[in-house]
């Protein structure tokens, strides 16, 4: 009975500060592409990109391609897990991990892209440095550092 209660109050305890920990996420907000800060050394790049996060791990993408073509995608993130990415064609799916709270890692594969992705808060949280190696869809070798500034 004694550990019963254990459990009982430690289940309480618990469930809010998982919640605190998914409302306090220093990724959580509206971020902008800095192009001229990014270094684009292989793999193209977009002219201009806005990455929403929500608290709750949804993540929502505008961007404009080199060629000026508007794409917009998103997806819902679980932790560790292969999710579909909506608006990128068929089989597209990334996997989020978040080693610590300053950082974020993804593995995507879009449309035969294999890419690993890792992104760095700064220090106040008003920078993300988001790092991208592989191979894009026609096997060519992918290498850039994105400069994001949260608004």
């Amino acid at each position: 009975m004694h550990k019963c209660v254990f459990g009982i109050i430690f289940a309480a305890l618990a469930l809010p500060l998982a919640l605190a920990a998914q409302t306090n996420n220093g990724f959580a907000g509206t971020w902008k592409l800095n192009v001229d800060k990014s270094k684009i050394e292989s793999g193209g790049g977009a002219k201009a990109e806005t990455v929403t996060i929500a608290a709750d791990g949804k993540v929502n993408v505008e961007e404009v391609t080199n060629d000026g073509q508007t794409v917009a995608w998103s997806y819902a993130a679980v932790p560790g897990q292969e999710v579909t990415i909506t608006g990128m064609g068929d089989n597209a799916t990334v996997i989020e991990t978040r080693p610590d709270d300053r950082t974020i890692e993804h593995v995507w594969k879009i449309a035969g892209a294999n890419e690993h992705g890792k992104g760095v808060l700064s220090d106040d949280g008003k920078v993300m440095i988001y790092t991208i190696t592989g191979t894009n869809a026609k096997g060519e070798k992918v290498q850039s550092e994105e400069y994001f500034e949260k608004q």
